[in-house]
């Protein structure tokens, strides 16, 4: 039997591949998420706005949605270029969202994490960018390591990459 299935080889240099992806988030991820398939990380997940909308949907049954939601909020502070007030004021309401300890979305911080925070924005008048940097990579490697790690084996995983057409041989 002759198969009329034809495969084109694409090259792609890398300027053009900037030029194509370069200003284009979702489109990049997507490209990704293909290439590597089942292998993907959570931080192709997260770049890509479906990848995010599924993720939070999986989280959020898994009453898990606070670990997301502070990741955004800091990372969005960290990349902010508002003036001194604003992050003030802001450091102050991510940390009594997410980190204080009686906060109703408190996500699982060190003690010692938290305390640092907790002085930092009491203290200074000036809070840096910076100031969650520790923060956001702690609970990103909480989500990586067993939120992420739980979403590969759910059916919401194979289902977000059936509704990109992409199909998993082995789900990981």
């Amino acid at each position: 039997m002759i198969s009329t299935n034809k495969s084109i080889l694409l090259s792609v240099g890398k300027v053009s591949f900037t030029t194509i992806f370069g200003n284009n988030q979702n489109s990049l991820a997507e490209f990704t998420l293909r290439l590597l398939r089942g292998s993907s990380e959570l931080k192709h997940l997260l770049s890509h706005s479906l990848g995010m909308s599924t993720f939070r949907t999986f989280l959020r049954k898994s009453v898990a949605e606070e670990n997301l939601d502070f990741w955004i909020a800091a990372n969005e502070f960290r990349t902010s270029s508002q003036g001194k007030d604003w992050m003030k004021t802001r450091a102050e309401e991510i940390f009594g969202q997410y980190c204080k300890e009686s906060s109703e979305h408190q996500v699982n911080l060190p003690c010692s994490m938290r305390s640092s925070l907790q002085k930092a924005i009491e203290e200074c008048d000036f809070i840096k960018d910076d100031l969650f940097t520790p923060s956001i990579d702690e609970i990103y490697r909480l989500l990586e390591r067993d939120n992420y790690a739980r979403f590969k084996r759910s059916p919401e995983f194979n289902e977000f990459f059936k509704c990109l057409g992409i199909l998993i041989e082995d789900n990981i």
